[in-house]
């Protein structure tokens, strides 16, 4: 269920589209940003971690997105999407 939009700033788009293009597999960068989208729809704050106030982490498969939630409006702005690193802490296992 959705119950939350996500808003992605052209930075973190920029971002995004740069994982996708120098990625050796795109198709792992679909599934991971799917899955990551999917997740933070429906309930942001319970996946990743809170690295500061309002400010959280997720990452699955191969991106990781740093994020906070405009609760009042139901809205999970993405600030940035990097690749995640393989057995970081807190990574989220497909």
């Amino acid at each position: 269920m959705k119950n939350y939009s996500i808003a992605w700033p052209t930075s973190a788009l920029n971002e995004l589209a740069d994982l996708w293009l120098n990625a050796a597999d795109r198709s792992e960068i679909n599934a991971s940003l799917d899955a990551i989208e999917s997740r933070l729809e429906e309930s942001p704050t319970e996946w990743g971690e809170e690295l500061a106030e309002d400010l959280r982490s997720f990452s699955w498969g191969t991106v990781r997105v740093l994020f906070y939630v405009i609760e009042p409006v139901k809205v999970v702005r993405i600030l940035a999407a990097i690749p995640a690193i393989i057995g970081e802490e807190g990574m989220d296992d497909p």
